[in-house]
């Protein structure tokens, strides 16, 4: 219950978040349109898909959800850790990693660029959050000016395999205020950690100077045939608050 979870009522951004997160395409548009058009022509006929109820209210066993709603001031970027303990890398099958991102951002509907604000998230593991921060500290000195004429936009610090190769990527979804992107695996190569890193980067294009923050939501869903993946996921954060808690002591 995200009222339970925050002590007062989601915002918009946190509820469209969760809904993109549970939203899955029908059986008959693979069969149908994905046959004829791809991915990409799924998405433009369904979108990300129809709410899956059974999926939208709670995390289970073997499908976790893990949500976060707050401001980030204007060309800067935010990291949150994400678990990724060992027993969900190698469990047996397929794993997959859903990241959404809802953000509010000023418009201005006869603008070809519309929005005041880009939003754009990444995935990394492999690196240290030192390592995250001195890199992404470069890129936003030598990549701020050239993305304000620059179709793409802002482009990762991080290549593949440290940048997790989400789909759809930036260039897909960096003019919507509701992105969702997969990444699916079977196996690591490496060891990349127990740890990963979901950046968060918000980038001013027209806003007017007095909009110094913008509001997000965002949530990282983890899947995998590991029936002890909710109990591990909720141990590791508990951990984590208590380090903390002993740390502002």
């Amino acid at each position: 219950n995200l009222r339970q979870y925050f002590g007062e009522e989601p915002d918009a951004n946190m509820v469209r978040a969760v809904l993109a997160s549970a939203a899955v395409l029908p059986q008959p548009a693979n069969d149908r349109i994905n046959v004829r058009r791809g991915t990409d022509g799924l998405r433009q006929v369904y979108g990300y898909g129809q709410i899956d109820e059974d999926i939208l209210y709670e995390s289970a066993d073997r499908r976790v959800t893990m949500v976060a709603q707050s401001t980030i001031p204007l060309d800067t970027f935010a990291i949150y850790e994400v678990p990724s303990p060992p027993e969900f890398r190698s469990a047996s099958g397929r794993k997959r990693v859903t990241v959404t991102l809802a953000f509010d951002p000023p418009v201005r509907r006869r603008r070809a660029d519309y929005l005041g604000v880009k939003m754009d998230y990444a995935l990394i593991r492999g690196k240290s959050v030192d390592e995250i921060v001195e890199a992404y500290r470069q890129l936003s000195q030598e990549e701020r000016a050239a993305a304000q004429s620059s179709p793409d936009g802002i482009q990762g610090a991080f290549q593949s395999p440290f940048k997790c190769n989400l789909i759809p990527g930036t260039r897909t979804l960096q003019s919507s205020t509701l992105q969702r992107s997969e990444w699916e695996f079977s196996s690591e190569r490496n060891d990349y950690g127990e740890s990963w890193y979901l950046v968060i980067r918000a980038q001013r294009t027209w806003a007017p100077e007095t909009f110094t923050e913008q509001r997000f939501a965002t949530t990282v869903t983890l899947q995998a045939e590991e029936p002890e993946l909710y109990a591990l996921i909720q141990n590791r954060i508990r951990l984590r608050q208590q380090q903390r808690a002993r740390a502002r002591q």
